[in-house]
């Protein structure tokens, strides 16, 4: 939910989390890379500068062990939207990574560039799943500052302040 969240409206990238992504997400959860694949493959027929079809196919493709095809969709991901894909294709949106190499997927994005709202928000995200609550509010404080989104500074307002309220019951 939260992934489908950043797709929309953030940074400088004009490409939704569309039902063909999400649908294709699916497939490759389930196994079914190939299905994939071609979802993600007719994504960028449509829209060629998707750096969301580019990342998850390049994924499918390295876990079909299609080498060389997943490099070259992460690299053109990378031309796309360089420092999000570089986030993601480390810890991908296809199989979900543990929370630990998370964190450090989010922490080599943040290295290359500290105010890029998707990783300061997946950060703080990980960090709240992991029980690190005051460090999350943190950087949900600072993607706050950092969004020009009002849904999105609203819903993450909204989040931060449940975090404090919770945290202060106990």
């Amino acid at each position: 939910m939260l992934a489908a969240i950043l797709m929309v409206g953030i940074g400088n990238f004009e490409v939704p989390a569309s039902e063909d992504i999400q649908r294709g997400i699916r497939k490759a959860r389930s196994g079914q890379f190939d299905v994939a694949i071609n979802i993600w493959s007719k994504e960028i027929e449509k829209n060629p500068r998707s750096h969301a079809a580019y990342v998850n196919r390049g994924s499918a493709y390295m876990r079909s062990g299609y080498v060389f095809r997943g490099i070259m969709d992460w690299s053109r991901a990378g031309m796309l939207a360089p420092v999000f894909s570089y986030g993601v294709y480390l810890g991908d949106f296809i199989i979900e990574a543990p929370r630990n190499k998370a964190i450090l997927n989010y922490t080599a994005s943040l290295e290359l560039d500290p105010d890029y709202i998707p990783s300061v928000v997946m950060m703080g995200s990980t960090l709240m799943d992991l029980g690190r609550e005051e460090k999350a509010v943190q950087l949900f404080r600072k993607s706050i500052e950092l969004t020009k989104n009002p849904l999105l500074k609203n819903h993450l307002e909204y989040w931060a302040a449940s975090i404090e309220s919770s945290s202060a019951e106990q």
